[in-house]
């Protein structure tokens, strides 16, 4: 068992408000090195996703891609990594369930697979470092132009 890191996502050019719901669903995100594809959910009244951090490895990247159609009606994909540095807790619940792990947030930064206005991602914050529940964002994506 383990607890899920909690993303919410934003616009840079106001950063009180959420990314609108049609760029949320042209977002897919994918872990690096493990085959998880992660769902989005809207969770009170945030636009969050639920990503699934290793639990014996102390960094987990995940793939950050958006597709749309352009201008000129092309379709269009950008790519971001996003990359988080964590130390991992291990505590024992019960000798039926195991051991369940949490996550204590060390780095979080992001690359740009694309150069100057195609990078999707402006920055990131993060709101708790400490990841034992769900129940609010761990992290925050500011995403360019939206």
């Amino acid at each position: 068992m383990f607890v899920p890191l909690l993303v919410s996502f934003y616009s840079y050019i106001d950063t009180s408000q959420q990314v609108p719901p049609n760029f949320f669903e042209t977002l897919e995100i994918k872990g690096i090195g493990n085959d998880s594809v992660f769902e989005k959910m809207e969770r009170n009244g945030q636009r969050v996703m639920l990503l699934s951090l290793k639990k014996f490895e102390n960094s987990t990247d995940f793939l950050i891609t958006s597709t749309y159609n352009n201008e000129l009606e092309e379709t269009v994909s950008v790519e971001d990594t996003l990359i988080i540095k964590h130390t991992n807790t291990q505590e024992f619940v019960s000798a039926e369930c195991g051991c369940l792990t949490t996550f204590r947030l060390d780095e979080v930064r992001h690359t740009r697979h694309n150069i100057g206005d195609d990078a999707i991602i402006f920055n990131e914050s993060v709101i708790s470092s400490i990841v034992t529940n769900y129940n609010e964002p761990h992290i925050k994506i500011y995403f360019k132009n939206y």
